[in-house]
């Protein structure tokens, strides 16, 4: 592609050479060096009791007019066990730059009365980053149906026209040249604890500041190579303050949500996640999902299948990711397989007899049976075809694979059948590649944050005692008894240190698994079984193997 083009360029601050500062204890990466921090500078006000929280609640819905923004975000405690997520445990609010209102929840006895009324009033946006995902947040912690929502990223997308995934960070420093202190240690903090500190105080605050109006009237400002327009103020409000509109998309049925809890364990979707599903079962259309590992990729492609009693059709290179998936379909109730060049005619038969919900694939047998998935569709109608890790099939991409590249011939083979092409990770010019290469026609695009709080990574030198090593992630249950707080998978860089790492934790009585290349498939399947069973705690991988 042409590197002069004026969309190609990069903005001022991304080609300044970098500045050295080795007074500075922050350290920002490489990128960030010339740009100053935005910090807010106004008043906060801290409450921590239910009744003052609902009187100041009260104010701000009885002074502010109706179609004012206020900035909207949301704190909570990273929690790093299995299945667990700390609840919300701070509210954020700017009406101005001079007022911020922080709401400590989780020090109160209950969630504020006010506070609910005004985040459910619909005469007042907020305005956020990613806040449909905190509208579910909110809904599953305290069944508070946050209303009238402006998000600034896709604000920002229509305004800029473009399809980036925007951070807040990433917006401060597109708009205003300038970039957030996001200290790890205050981001990743215990939100629950009271009271806050003044640091964790203003790192809310401003976070919530720069997603009030002036970030909103900035958003007006669209800049050229050669000139700047300029929206009026009046436009600006006309265009943000606008009521919301009706979503295009019907809300689930009863019977949809009965199936969702039924097989899936869940009482609601998430807002993008509906958004992909009622697009494949309303309108048939193909989609293009890039969602953040963990988000639910997987259940935007498995639904559709289940609710409908029809067959869907999973693409994956990661055979271990899918005989994974397949575990979990099944102990849910739901009939799936993994079909591939060993598996018997009978599966094949089976399949084309309708016995299957969700059917895993490699991208090489499906490109050598193209011939086979039209009589399948013919016999029985194919729900969807899910292309999952789609990132490969791009020649931009980090991780191309040639054998992607023939899935293009889906849509002409099958082209009533929606595809959806999901991915955890995609630029803007590998979402295009992934479009161009699957040949999908108007593809509804769905994109979220990549931000994973509840993530935490740190790296330390090994002692070269084993048991030294991972003693200090395990907790004595008795005398002589040690368990890990959760289910556990150890990698380890070859099979001998695998055999080695087992053999030492089971001194410890820990009951464990080993699973590497060198056992057989069956050996291979019971501890991953087992591991999903929570019959074994901890899990010892031969990293080359899976890699």
């Amino acid at each position: 592609s042409n590197m002069n083009s004026p969309s190609n360029k990069l903005p001022l601050w991304m080609t300044e050479p970098n500045s050295e500062d080795t007074k500075n204890s922050f350290q920002p990466s490489v990128l960030e060096d010339n740009l100053p921090f935005l910090e807010y500078n106004g008043s906060i006000i801290y409450s921590y009791n239910s009744n003052d929280c609902s009187l100041l609640s009260e104010d701000i819905l009885i002074t502010l007019p109706a179609g004012s923004v206020l900035g909207f975000d949301i704190e909570w405690p990273a929690i790093y066990t299995k299945g667990k997520e700390g609840k919300v445990a701070l509210v954020q609010l700017c009406e101005s730059e001079t007022k911020c209102y922080l709401f400590h929840i989780s020090s109160m006895t209950n969630f504020p009365v006010g506070l609910k009324r005004l985040l459910e009033d619909n005469t007042i946006r907020k305005a956020g980053v990613g806040i449909e995902g905190d509208k579910w947040k909110l809904m599953r912690d305290f069944e508070i149906k946050l209303e009238n929502l402006v998000d600034l990223a896709d604000l920002a997308n229509e305004k800029l026209k473009c399809k980036e995934i925007w951070s807040l960070n990433g917006l401060v420093k597109h708009l205003f040249h300038k970039q957030l202190v996001k200290d790890k240690l205050v981001r990743c903090g215990n939100w629950e604890c009271f009271p806050l500190t003044e640091e964790q105080k203003l790192y809310a605050a401003t976070d919530a500041y720069v997603c009030t109006k002036q970030l909103v009237f900035f958003l007006g400002y669209i800049k050229f190579e050669n000139f700047a327009l300029a929206y009026f103020l009046d436009y600006i409000s006309y265009f943000c303050f606008l009521p919301p509109k009706d979503s295009s998309f019907p809300k689930p049925s009863s019977e949809q949500i009965a199936c969702l809890k039924m097989y899936f364990g869940h009482s609601s979707f998430k807002p993008v996640q509906w958004k992909v599903i009622s697009s494949v079962l309303q309108e048939r259309r193909d989609n293009l999902v890039v969602m953040a590992t963990g988000y639910g990729k997987s259940l935007c492609f498995q639904f559709p299948p289940v609710c409908t009693g029809g067959t869907g059709v999973v693409i994956s290179p990661l055979i271990s990711l899918m005989e994974d998936q397949v575990l979990q379909l099944k102990m849910s109730g739901v009939p799936a397989c993994l079909l591939g060049s060993a598996q018997s005619k009978n599966i094949r038969e089976e399949i084309k007899a309708g016995q299957y919900r969700v059917v895993y694939l490699t991208p090489e047998f499906c490109s050598g049976n193209l011939l086979w998935l039209q009589q399948i569709d013919k016999a029985i109608g194919i729900t969807l075809i899910a292309v999952d890790e789609a990132h490969c099939i791009s020649e931009w991409g980090h991780d191309f694979r040639n054998s992607f590249r023939s899935l293009g011939l889906l849509k002409k083979n099958l082209p009533k059948v929606p595809i959806v092409a999901l991915t955890a990770t995609a630029s803007s010019s590998i979402r295009k590649d992934i479009i161009d290469c699957l040949n999908l026609r108007t593809p509804h695009i769905t994109c979220t944050s990549f931000d994973r709080p509840n993530l935490y990574l740190e790296v330390r030198r090994k002692s070269g005692n084993i048991i030294q090593d991972l003693l200090q992630f395990l907790i004595l249950k008795d005398k002589s008894t040690y368990e890990f707080e959760g289910p556990t998978i150890v990698y380890c860089p070859s099979r001998k240190t695998t055999e080695q790492v087992a053999a030492e934790l089971r001194k410890l009585n820990l009951v464990c698994g080993i699973y590497h290349a060198g056992m057989g498939i069956k050996a291979r399947r019971d501890v991953h079984h087992k591991f999903m069973r929570d019959e074994i705690q901890v899990w010892n991988n031969f990293i080359c193997y899976l890699v």
